[in-house]
């Protein structure tokens, strides 16, 4: 019986690993369509080993296709690292999401498509917390109620540092790096 049990738990385990990669692999697409490219994750469980291909166009089947991230454009490099941590964010139980300087190599439309994305994921996950370290000003970027605490505590202080001191009810902190090389 002790056997029948444990093929029975290790059959739904691969039914539930087939479940999070296909989920994963449509997330990380979903993501990387806001910018018109398409992606998929590649999965080597036998290996243990996740690539990722990225086509530079969404609508060309012909498009470039890469599995290195190296081989693309740095604004189109730091989109798809994006859209990969985003689509790996539901596999982690933290409360707490950080960015740091996820806008580096990223032009306007990548910027505002990846602003986006994480305005996204924070209201969609209300009861953990983003934090967004970046030496930019997006004071006139992000929009929306899930950004007010943060908004309202910059005001209040006069300072371009945010800090929420009331807990998890605005999930997004923007914490701006004032005096920071980017080169």
């Amino acid at each position: 019986k002790l056997r029948a049990n444990l093929k029975q738990r290790f059959a739904f385990w691969k039914r539930s690993l087939k479940v999070c990669e296909s989920n994963s692999t449509n997330e990380f697409d979903r993501c990387l369509s806001h910018r018109g490219l398409a992606g998929r994750l590649l999965y080597d469980h036998d290996k243990e080993e996740l690539g990722v291909e990225v086509s530079t166009s969404s609508q060309d089947a012909n498009a470039h296709a890469s599995r290195s991230l190296r081989t693309l454009s740095g604004g189109e490099q730091a989109f798809s690292t994006l859209a990969f941590s985003l689509a790996m964010w539901p596999f982690s139980a933290s409360p707490l999401r950080a960015m740091d300087e996820f806008d580096k190599n990223m032009d306007d439309t990548y910027l505002q498509a990846s602003l986006q994305l994480l305005l996204e994921a924070a209201e969609a996950s209300p009861t953990r917390q983003m934090l967004i370290l970046t030496p930019n000003d997006y004071h006139g970027c992000l929009t929306g109620e899930v950004c007010k605490g943060a908004y309202d505590a910059l005001q209040a202080q006069g300072t371009d540092r945010s800090v929420n001191e009331g807990g998890i009810g605005r999930p997004v902190e923007i914490l701006r790096l004032a005096n920071v090389d980017r080169s």
